[in-house]
């Protein structure tokens, strides 16, 4: 046990080591070992990179259920990293790090289910997701809102913009920035102008 925390300590400090030992570690089956090592070769942190050794080592920490792996893998998946490009395993692997309780991978969900040509159905189920990781704190998924709310209700993207730029989203900021004259004349126009002052 201690020689995954000792890998983890020299993350920062000293990545060519920790890459061995994560190595070594993956190589014992340890699933988080497994997925450190797949992010260390997939970033080149402490060596060079090699997407497919990067995947593959992803895969074997993702079969056990490691939250990040499967997440990690998806998006491998869903860029063509390491893996051919197939939007079908991302979903499926993505999927799979939501139910485990990975908040990226509600988000990721929901830009899958929002891609161009999505079907109504599709962009609820997005909602539904950027809703899920934005309980979850995710800024990406409150801007997500905003913009899946910008044309049918103003007031309420523009609170989920705030809550997103609050929590450093720089695009919403922008977001909001656009759009506060006219939040503005809404709320006077509804009496709510308290709500919206300056």
């Amino acid at each position: 046990m201690a020689g995954i925390w000792e890998a983890f300590q020299a993350w920062s400090t000293d990545p060519i080591a920790a890459r061995r030992r994560f190595q070594a570690l993956a190589a014992d089956g340890d699933p988080r070992a497994q997925c450190a090592f797949g992010l260390m070769l997939s970033s080149g942190r402490g060596g060079g990179t090699d997407p497919v050794a990067a995947a593959r080592w992803l895969q074997r920490a993702a079969e056990q259920g490691h939250p990040l792996a499967c997440y990690s893998l998806g998006a491998a998946y869903a860029e063509g990293r390491g893996v051919p490009a197939d939007a079908d395993v991302a979903l499926q692997w993505y999927s799979r790090a939501a139910e485990l309780g990975d908040r990226e991978a509600m988000h990721a969900l929901g830009m899958l289910c929002s891609a161009d040509g999505a079907s109504p159905e599709d962009l609820e189920r997005a909602v539904a997701w950027w809703r899920w990781a934005a309980a979850r704190g995710v800024p990406a998924s409150m801007r997500s809102l905003g913009d899946a709310l910008a044309a049918t209700d103003l007031p309420g993207a523009a609170a989920w913009w705030l809550d997103a730029a609050l929590a450093g989203d720089e695009p919403a900021v922008e977001a909001l920035a656009r759009v506060l004259p006219s939040v503005r004349a809404a709320a006077e126009t509804s009496g709510a102008a308290a709500w919206v002052a300056a």
